[in-house]
């Protein structure tokens, strides 16, 4: 599934590159692929408001934290 969404990712940020959602969905992609720096660096961009408008979100941000080692910010 992840593979699926990524062109369709992509293709909303180079339209809306600030969209939220779709930033949180890049950092979801990257972390699936093993990228686990690299989508912190993305989810930990994202507005602290949009992170906790959704518990789901908010654990899936705050894992990415852990497994990225920044122990932290999670």
């Amino acid at each position: 599934m992840t593979d699926d969404a990524k062109p369709e990712v992509d293709q909303i940020l180079a339209q809306k590159a600030d969209l939220d959602i779709a930033n949180y969905y890049r950092a979801i992609i990257l972390a699936r692929h093993g990228n686990l720096t690299g989508a912190w660096g993305v989810a930990n961009a994202l507005p602290r408001g949009f992170v906790q408008s959704d518990v789901e979100v908010a654990v899936n941000v705050a894992n990415m934290a852990l497994e990225a080692g920044f122990l932290e910010s999670a």
